[in-house]
Formats: C-alpha cells, structure tokens, sequence
C-alpha cells in the first residue's frame, strides 16, 4: 500500500503507471531463505499474480494481462546460451563487478540462475 502511496504523489493528476512484474500464479511469497534468495533476491518478494488489486486505495489498475511463463523461460535459456558464447568478454565484467578471485564464483551463480529461472518458469506449461 505505500509503495503505490508514494508513486501517486510522483505522478501528474492524468499519469499512468505500466508495472511489468514476476509473479506466481497464485500465492505471494518472501525470499527468505535457499541459494536464490541469498544470491540475488535477499529480502525481495515474489507477488501473487492478484496481489496489486489488493491494493488499490492511490492507484487503480485498469488493465491486466498474464503472460506464462513459458516466455520468461525461453528469455533465460537466451541469456544462459549468450553467456556461455561470450564467456570471455563475460569474465572482465565479472571480475569488475564481483572482484577479483570471484569471476568464477559468479559466472557459475549466474548460469544457475538462468538454468533455476528456465526450469521454474517453464513448469507445468507456464
């Protein structure tokens, strides 16, 4: 609820808001605990597909559509595949943003990621 408070106020009278999101099909949940939420989630929230209407005392939603997750599936064997094809400009950026010593480490976190979000995404047809 105060995160839809406040961006009311950053909005003009007429402004709309496009919120493009993750969800799960039918219950929110906290990353808490496990490697996804210690690696790259720490203290995020994965919303219930209806969790925004919930919500709706600053912001009314209008319009809403849901996209399987087939699609996001596909989008993360993508990047797993770019990853892997352009490992060697990869390892610099790694290095760079994780330090030195820990390019490795992050370059295998990542190709799980993508393989995690491929698998989670893609169950059961979306």
């Amino acid at each position: 609820q105060e995160l839809f408070k406040r961006v009311s106020t950053w909005l003009k009278p007429t402004g709309k808001l496009f919120v493009h999101i993750f969800t799960h099909k039918t219950c929110p949940y906290h990353f808490d605990e496990g490697w996804m939420a210690k690696t790259f989630f720490t203290g995020g929230t994965m919303p219930s597909d209806d969790l925004f209407s919930y919500f709706q005392d600053h912001l009314k939603i209008e319009e809403r559509w849901t996209v399987n997750g087939q699609h996001y599936q596909k989008t993360s064997e993508g990047w797993l595949a770019n990853l892997d094809k352009n490992k060697d400009k990869a390892m610099p950026i790694l290095k760079a943003t994780y330090g030195e010593g820990n390019e490795t480490k992050w370059l295998v976190n990542w190709r799980l990621f993508f393989m995690a979000c491929a698998e989670l995404w893609g169950f059961n047809k979306g």
